[in-house]
């Protein structure tokens, strides 16, 4: 289709938009941003430039207009009427400060927080919305006091982290004493920042439960309902439960202002459903964004197809195992100099096509030198064996490996190396939808399942919302080589749950006391009673009643009981190992092993469980950690 007809087309749908905007705002988006990026590299009159100008603020995100210049080699545009002038002047209206410039839906939130009010909301929007810098924008608008970030994992808390000291954001660390760690020992009255994981900050709250907050953000809120579990089993999961007990604790008191984020989340429309009873007992107005994909994805279903053709590019696939139509279609793109991603449902999956690709890639010396301080530091892993380890051969053929067996430290330094392009493939479970952000431009789709279960439509967009990074790209390609995908991108939205408002699902020992008690069923009723009756019947500290949030009351009494009867040799071990961690962060091998045998019973993971075992047989593992 010519430029001319592409253009008569989204003249249409601006039409149509004038007489319903809130029925065509997202399709005028969508259509707009396509144009954008099927033209940025044509020949381009002074006429097309004032149309892209003039669409480009109609729609309310100029900054697709700025980042033409990101792919073109042209003189910059002159305002030469005042039709054009105006929509420059429209286009002020965004920015918040000299470098902070928002599309107009961050605007819209943003413009929500008022003085003098309770602003409590709930953004579910997509992975290209810019949630997270928007935050940053409302703390500098409302000039809190206080402020407490939570993040679900120490990836993002590190990425944020890592933000604030750059210099764009040197007004937050002029403004704020920055907080990681639950230990603060330099709190002010006003001025503090908060960045923690659900786990820090319960651990924050037991030592400081008088400390308050003037506006709180929640990241990721698809953690508060354990059906949208990201390793694909079917189980209930502790971080989960710290992330639920920790959201209620941050939202208890209705006086303060909170942003409760998530991507691509459905509440239902019953009125007394379990989430919409959540919002309404906290007090948070929803605000739904998921249709607004800012940055557009182009699906390539290829199915048995022998070649396909994207943006100009022809790619051959002339293999029918999907083994070889994978790698094949990795090298082209790779050829073109693209980043992608490439999603695989498990831990086995993800390594059994990195082989393939390693393989297929060999040795990258240029590649191998720019990672030589990680390389050296993976290589010395496991006595020596870690040059043998999967993700160092993958490395030095320009692969990363993103799963959860990685340690985060080592995720971490292998988004960096994709996101300053020394790295063009990651190849990852769903670990790299849990708020990675990346500058991919494809995202290659192995499976249509997470472990063992088949995605939901949220995980799908998710896993979609990879492809392509607002400001950087108008367009992410999909390609999807597992036509089950498309299915479970065509289904049913997944509607988000609160565990706590749901008379349902049964709330267990550790947050059966948080819940309203029209919100119990028959078993929780028994549960809370049993609770009750044990309070009763022990002596036990009520600061250790209140404190350690995610420990049953029942097992709380039972380490603390057990440490009571424990010998003095036995105490005097771990009094050692304390303090030898805390001078010489070394592990004592006795003090070590006697806190493995006390929690040993009351411990339900079963990575612990191995780990505490492993430890208690081989004696010299501490040994092995300190040297």
């Amino acid at each position: 289709m010519d430029k001319q007809q592409r253009a008569s087309d989204i003249v249409k749908l601006l039409y149509k938009y004038r007489k319903d905007k809130v029925a065509n705002e997202s399709n005028l988006i969508k259509a707009i941003c396509s144009y954008f990026d099927d033209i940025k590299n044509k020949d381009l009159t002074n006429g097309d430039m004032f149309f892209l100008r003039y669409m480009a603020s109609t729609i309310g995100i100029p900054q697709y207009f700025d980042m033409l210049n990101m792919f073109r080699e042209q003189d910059a545009y002159t305002y030469d009427n005042l039709d054009d002038f105006s929509c420059a002047i429209a286009d002020c209206s965004l920015y918040t400060s000299d470098d902070v410039f928002l599309h107009r839906y961050q605007k819209n939130i943003l413009d929500m927080f008022e003085q003098n009010k309770c602003n409590r909301y709930f953004l579910s929007a997509t992975t290209s919305f810019g949630k997270t810098y928007l935050v940053y924008e409302i703390i500098r608008k409302m000039d809190y006091n206080n402020i407490l970030l939570i993040f679900p994992t120490l990836a993002l808390l590190a990425e944020n982290l890592e933000k604030i000291f750059t210099e764009k954001y040197r007004w937050i660390r002029d403004k704020y004493k920055i907080h990681t760690l639950s230990d603060v020992f330099s709190w002010n009255d006003n001025g503090n920042l908060m960045i923690y994981t659900p786990e820090r900050y319960l651990s924050f709250l037991d030592k400081n439960p008088g400390k308050r907050f003037n506006f709180v953000f929640i990241d990721e809120a698809y953690k508060i309902d354990n059906d949208f579990l990201q390793d694909g089993e079917d189980r209930e999961n502790e971080r989960d439960t710290a992330y639920r007990i920790a959201t209620h604790f941050a939202l208890k008191d209705n006086s303060i202002d909170c942003l409760f984020a998530g991507p691509y989340l459905n509440i239902s429309e019953r009125v007394d459903s379990s989430f919409t009873n959540f919002l309404n007992e906290y007090s948070i107005i929803p605000q739904n964004y998921n249709k607004y994909e800012i940055v557009t994805k182009k699906e390539i279903n290829i199915g048995e197809r022998k070649s396909i053709e994207v943006d100009g590019v022809k790619i051959s696939l002339p293999f029918t195992a999907k083994t070889k139509r994978f790698t094949s279609l990795v090298r082209q793109l790779l050829y073109h100099k693209e980043s992608m991603i490439v999603y695989c449902y498990s831990k086995a999956s993800v390594e059994k096509y990195t082989k393939e690709l390693i393989d297929c890639l060999n040795v990258n010396k240029e590649i191998t030198l720019l990672c030589q301080p990680l390389l050296r530091h993976l290589e010395g892993l496991y006595s020596g064996k870690g040059k043998d380890w999967i993700v160092t051969k993958a490395l030095k053929a320009g692969i990363g490996v993103h799963h959860g067996l990685i340690p985060k430290y080592i995720q971490n330094e292998i988004i960096k190396l994709f996101n300053n392009g020394v790295l063009k493939v990651i190849i990852a479970t769903t670990t790299i939808t849990e708020g990675v952000n990346t500058c991919a431009k494809n995202m290659i789709v192995l499976s249509h399942k997470k472990g063992n279960k088949t995605l939901k439509k949220f995980d799908a967009q998710n896993i979609e919302g990879r492809a392509g990074r607002f400001l950087s790209h108008y367009s992410g390609r999909v390609f999807i080589l597992d036509s089950d995908f498309c299915k479970v991108l065509q289904g049913e939205e997944n509607t988000i749950n609160h565990r706590h408002f749901d008379k349902n699902i049964n709330k267990g020992a550790i947050e059966v006391d948080l819940v309203k008690d029209q919100f119990l069923n028959i078993e929780d009723r028994r549960q809370k009673e049993r609770n009750a009756a044990f309070r009763n019947n022990i002596q036990i500290p009520e600061l250790l009643d209140l404190s350690f949030k995610t420990i049953s009351i029942e097992d709380k009494y039972y380490v603390y009981s057990t440490i009571e009867r424990l010998p003095q040799q036995n105490l005097l071990q771990i009094e050692q190992l304390i303090k030898q961690y805390n001078s010489r962060r070394i592990c004592a091998n006795n003090g070590i092993q006697q806190i493995c045998d006390i929690v040993r019973p009351i411990v339900k993971n079963s990575d612990l469980i191995f780990l505490g075992d492993y430890i208690r047989h081989y004696p010299n593992f501490c040994s092995s950690l300190n040297t």
